[in-house]
């Protein structure tokens, strides 16, 4: 997808997305989704949450145990809260 581009699923205004045992490995991908909230993340290639940032109504991620490493989630704004299932 372009960098310029909003997501597909922008104009559904969704406020959680279940990506648990996706494929989905750029969390970029997601751009234009202002009103999700709530995003599970688990069993996913994504290696950099640093786009989740960018995501204004985002509030909780949800990772797998081991998923990421304490200096990759500790680039996420603080008002994202981190759920580690």
């Amino acid at each position: 997808m372009a960098s310029n581009r909003k997501c597909m699923l922008a104009p559904l205004s969704l406020v959680s997305l279940d990506l648990r045992g996706t494929q989905i490995y750029d969390l970029g991908q997601l751009k234009g989704m202002d009103t999700l909230q709530e995003i599970d993340i688990r069993n996913t290639l994504v290696t950099n949450l640093d786009a989740l940032n960018n995501l204004p109504a985002l509030k909780k991620v949800i990772v797998g145990k081991k998923q990421f490493v304490k200096r990759q989630t500790s680039l996420l704004q603080p008002r994202i809260q981190l759920l580690i299932k």
